[in-house]
């Protein structure tokens, strides 16, 4: 019900990549019902040819799911440096300094949306509008978690409370600390 629900509503939730480079599809072999959820994404538009950072599909994982295996931690790479997925944001301190220094609120809200928000839980500033941003990075975290929540314990009606108005939309293509959307 709870795939159904996000498939029909955000149809763009079945092409966002973990860390991994994994679609949902690729999880699918980890389903309780495998192939009514790979039916689900198939025909909401999921690519079964779509290859994973270690040259595998979809399919693969259909018929080894113990593969598929769930990242519990981010995807450090060398330098402390933290990438997220296809748009090149670099999440380091320094990079967050500058960030916050030139007011860009717009690649401060992406390091919350691809997972990286407690890098920010830490920083401070004197400007009004990125004092209140920063204010608000908690808040808007543990919704990113009550959403994630939601989807893996199929609970609608508290998915459907915590992306009311005034809840941005992309809150449902949100990754967690661990990389993963909530489909």
């Amino acid at each position: 019900e709870m795939a159904r629900w996000l498939v029909d509503n955000y149809p763009g939730t079945v092409t966002v990549r973990d860390r991994e480079g994994r679609t949902p599809l690729h999880y699918c072999g980890r389903c309780r019902d495998p192939d009514w959820m790979w039916s689900t994404l198939r025909q909401a538009g999921a690519d079964a040819a779509l290859l994973d950072l270690h040259g595998r599909t979809p399919t693969y994982y259909m018929e080894h799911p113990q593969e598929a295996k769930l990242p519990t931690t981010p995807n450090n790479t060398p330098g402390g440096r933290f990438t997220s997925g296809g748009n090149g944001l670099v999440v380091k301190p320094a990079n967050i300094r500058i960030w916050i220094h030139d007011r860009d609120l717009g690649r401060l809200r992406d390091v919350i949306w691809e997972g990286y928000g407690d890098k920010l839980r830490t920083e401070t500033s004197q400007h009004p509008s990125v004092k209140q941003f920063l204010a608000g990075v908690p808040y808007v975290m543990g919704t990113i978690k009550d959403v994630h929540t939601a989807a893996v314990n199929n609970d609608p009606i508290l998915l459907r409370k915590r992306t009311e108005d005034p809840v941005p939309r992309e809150i449902l293509l949100a990754k967690d600390k661990n990389g993963l959307t909530p489909l």
